[in-house]
């Protein structure tokens, strides 16, 4: 018996990588858009490429070692503050934002809602505030 030859990387062998997942669930979540749009004629409420776009994203970061969850990379801007700004003004951009988001807010948006309560969370653990 022939000892078997290793698998080679890349094209034709080995395992896909993160991003070719990513990259097929982003396509297949715009063509699963697109069939639902044509067939009822009107697109479906939380968009389905939005969905598979967060689990790639959320496979992404599990391969990349980082821990899953809401992705905030400038709190600040996310509650459209400065650095120099004092407690009581994040504070009250972080109520504002908090209630026009929330689920019985006006604008209610679940995921922006968490956005905002990671970014507050961050900005007062680095700043060394009480929540």
């Amino acid at each position: 018996m022939a000892p078997r030859e290793p698998k080679k990387k890349g094209r034709g062998g080995g395992r896909p990588s993160v991003e070719s997942y990513v990259q097929n669930l982003k396509a297949f979540g715009g063509a699963l858009n697109e069939a639902v749009k044509q067939h009822t004629g009107k697109p479906i409420s939380i968009h389905a490429s939005e969905l598979l776009h967060n689990i790639a994203t959320g496979l992404k970061d599990k391969a990349e070692g980082r821990k899953p969850g809401v992705a905030v990379h400038d709190p600040f801007q996310v509650l459209g503050v400065t650095r120099e700004d004092d407690q009581n003004k994040v504070r009250e951009a972080y109520l504002a934002l908090t209630k026009l988001y929330h689920e019985a807010g006006p604008l209610a948006n679940e995921d922006k809602w968490r956005e905002i309560n990671v970014a507050y969370q961050k900005i007062c653990d680095l700043k060394g505030w009480k929540k």
